[in-house]
């Protein structure tokens, strides 16, 4: 799924995604719907990773199993 359908993020910001510490599996992050389950970044529980896009819409995100959850925000760098 998309990490937002349209969220505009302001230059020299972040999106940072954090996969939240009770989580079991894995989160996948990547830049399309096709690659994030087959080329995805992937966080274990705790670990997060930072993307500097124009747009939260070009995140998505899967897990590895179900009702598994992320944080996000978007911080400047």
């Amino acid at each position: 799924m998309k990490l937002h359908d349209d969220l505009e993020i302001p230059d020299g910001y972040a999106v940072v995604i954090k996969a939240l510490q009770g989580n079991t599996g894995f989160i996948y992050v990547g830049e399309s719907e096709d690659r994030v389950t087959s080329n995805g970044f992937e966080l274990d529980a705790g670990e997060s990773i930072g993307y500097r896009v124009t747009n939260a819409n070009k995140i998505w995100i899967d897990s590895s199993v179900d009702s598994e959850s992320i944080c996000a925000s978007v911080e400047i760098q």
